[in-house]
């Protein structure tokens, strides 16, 4: 057999053995995944034996990972840390927690503009799209921060407390459990609040 192998009769023919990184970031399935499918197809009629494509495509998957033109999704522990408020400075798992109890409440605030009528269906899933990265939270934040008279994301009572008060508890060392001035019933009070006001 030649080094480009023979071409298959049919494109179900082809079969790839993709690398373990790529096939959990995308969750593909060589055999049902229809980006494989359609390349398939393009591969039958263009001629290429079943080798040159065993060859080519995986290598050319973790090429583009390589080289940034395709970016794996990160694990749910590495993305809620890394959304965790910029002044937390807890462990690892508190960080994820606190990037956890964030993101949700930027996702809740959203739904909730958009089932308040103040946003449209397309707008509200290009917002909800930037509270996975941390400038979009943060952008959000800011949103949430302004548009509070409105709309209040959990439709809990706040007692009147703004969203810079808030801002300024989270910042405040008696809620970081690392610092010699952490006082438990301050951080739970904050956290409370914090559902409170944005849901969750």
């Amino acid at each position: 057999m030649s080094r480009m192998g023979s071409i298959p009769k049919e494109a179900t023919g082809y079969k790839y053995e993709i690398s373990d990184r790529v096939k959990a970031g995308f969750n593909i399935d060589a055999a049902t995944d229809p980006a494989m499918k359609a390349f398939n197809e393009v591969a039958l009629e263009a001629g290429l034996g079943d080798r040159q494509a065993a060859t080519l495509i995986p290598k050319l998957l973790d090429k583009f990972v390589d080289l940034g033109i395709v970016t794996l999704p990160k694990p749910t522990e590495q993305l809620m840390g890394e959304l965790a408020p910029a002044t937390f400075s807890g462990t690892d798992t508190e960080r994820q927690a606190a990037g956890a109890v964030r993101y949700n409440n930027a996702q809740n605030y959203v739904k909730a503009l958009e089932a308040n009528g103040h946003l449209s269906k397309d707008a509200s899933a290009d917002l909800l799209l930037l509270t996975t990265t941390r400038g979009g939270l943060e952008a959000v934040d800011f949103l949430m921060s302004r548009v509070q008279a409105t709309i209040k994301p959990g439709g809990g009572a706040t007692d009147g407390i703004t969203a810079e008060q808030i801002r300024a508890r989270q910042a405040d060392e008696r809620n970081n459990s690392t610092s010699h001035k952490y006082d438990p019933a301050f951080a739970e009070e904050t956290q409370n609040l914090y559902k409170r006001f944005y849901g969750g």
